[in-house]
């Protein structure tokens, strides 16, 4: 059966591999469930963001992380099509 989507969930973080500490992608709980980047709150003390909570003060995890990645496309040369960081913006 075929399935067409125009929508994708993958499992990392897009267009970032040759990361510092991470093999050729960067998974995001690494990033967003590691208590070395991030200050993780209980669950039962976390709020949920939902319709129509303005002025409700959100509470969850908070999550801060510098990593070195390097970029796999060699930028001194041309390609035939452009490339994700030379795409005209939609």
């Amino acid at each position: 059966e075929d399935f067409p989507s125009s929508k994708m969930v993958l499992p990392y973080f897009p267009y970032f591999s040759k990361c510092k500490g991470y093999d050729n992608t960067l998974p995001i709980f690494a990033i967003l469930e590691d208590e070395k980047y991030c200050d993780l709150i209980e669950p039962r003390y976390t709020r949920p963001i939902e319709d129509f909570t303005i002025l409700r003060e959100v509470v969850g995890d908070e999550c801060h992380a510098k990593i070195d990645c390097l970029y796999d496309e060699d930028l001194g040369s041309a390609e035939a099509l452009p490339r994700w960081f030379e795409a005209q913006a939609a």
